[in-house]
């Protein structure tokens, strides 16, 4: 399964912008919810999409679920627990590089 985490988050990171926000708690809020409305989306479970932002959400997981049917046979076939590992996996590397380990200052920065 690591192998299969590695991909998509290699592709994330080639692909997305979104985990790189100003600031960490929208890196976190964009990495945890986009990456849930994923995992929701190819299990065919009710994704929130009672505001802008979980639409805003809602749009890039779409997107992105599609281009990982597309890009990676195995994704469309997996069951829930599978893409819930697999995307759990991807926020768990991507949360290590974007906010605990970022060398970035100005995501910490009060008054930007």
């Amino acid at each position: 399964m690591e192998d299969r985490i590695g991909l998509v988050y290699s592709f994330v990171m080639e692909r997305c912008l979104w985990q790189f926000f100003s600031r960490n708690w929208d890196r976190e809020e964009n990495i945890r919810r986009i990456m849930g409305d994923v995992a929701k989306i190819q299990s065919g479970q009710e994704v929130d999409r009672s505001t802008n932002i979980a639409n805003s959400h809602y749009a890039d997981a779409k997107i992105l679920a599609s281009q990982l049917s597309q890009r990676f046979d195995w994704f469309d076939g997996l069951s829930w627990a599978k893409v819930n590992e697999i995307c759990d996996g991807v926020i768990e590397k991507l949360m290590d590089i974007a906010v605990v380990n970022s060398l970035n200052a100005e995501r910490n920065e009060s008054k930007y």
